[in-house]
C-alpha cells in the first residue's frame, strides 16, 4: 500500500516569489548522491540552467515566472526517490506559449525517463487543454463529480454522442 508521502501533488500559482532554494531536500547521507539526484531532477524538469546562476541550485531564487515555478515544483517532486504518483493540477494554466511548451517538454522527459528506467511512476494530469489531453494514455471525463467517460483521446473524440466529443467540439476547452 502506498503512503501519502509517496505522492506529489503540484498546484502552483502563475507567479511566485520563492525565497528558498530550488530543492527542499532532507539530509542526504552522501553529498555526491544528493548532487546526482538534484542534477537529474533539474535536467528532467528543464531547469538545469539554474546551475549557471551565482550560488547554483543552492541560491535563493526570488521572483520566478509561472512556467519556471511549475518546472521547479516538478523538479522538487522528482528529487524524491520514493515518489510513485505525480498529480499535476492545471500545470499549464496561465502560462504563455513558451513556458507552456517547456512545462510540457518537462512532463514528457519525466514520462519517457520513468518508462526507460521502469520506475513505475504514474502521472495524473488534471487539465482543460486539449494539447495536454492528447499527450495522455487515458482521459477521464468528470461530470458532476463522477467519471462519465474514459478512454484514449482519439477514441473519445470520435465517440458519437459522447460527453467528451460534445465538450471538445463546442469550444468549451482551450486549444
Amino acid at each position: 500500500m502506498l503512503s501519502l508521502r509517496q505522492h506529489s501533488y503540484l498546484k502552483v500559482p502563475p507567479l511566485r516569489t520563492i525565497s528558498s532554494t530550488v530543492f527542499l531536500l532532507g539530509a542526504f547521507s552522501d553529498e555526491v548522491e544528493r548532487e546526482r539526484v538534484v542534477q537529474r531532477a533539474a535536467r528532467l524538469a528543464n531547469i538545469d540552467w539554474l546551475g549557471n546562476i551565482e550560488g547554483g541550485m543552492k541560491a535563493p531564487l526570488g521572483e520566478v515566472s509561472g512556467g519556471q515555478a511549475q518546472r521547479i515544483q516538478i523538479a522538487r517532486a522528482l528529487a524524491r526517490s520514493d515518489i510513485h504518483l505525480l498529480i499535476l493540477d492545471e500545470c499549464t494554466s496561465a502560462l504563455d506559449v513558451e513556458n507552456q511548451r517547456q512545462v510540457l517538454e518537462a512532463i514528457m522527459n519525466v514520462r519517457r525517463t520513468a518508462a526507460e528506467e521502469n520506475k513505475g511512476l504514474k502521472m495524473m494530469v488534471i487539465t482543460h487543454k486539449t494539447e495536454v489531453m492528447q499527450m495522455c494514455d487515458r482521459v477521464a471525463v468528470v461530470k458532476e463529480g463522477q467519471v462519465c467517460e474514459e478512454g484514449a483521446y482519439e477514441e473519445l473524440i470520435e465517440r458519437k454522442g459522447g460527453v467528451f466529443r460534445e465538450l471538445a467540439r463546442g469550444g468549451i476547452w482551450e486549444a
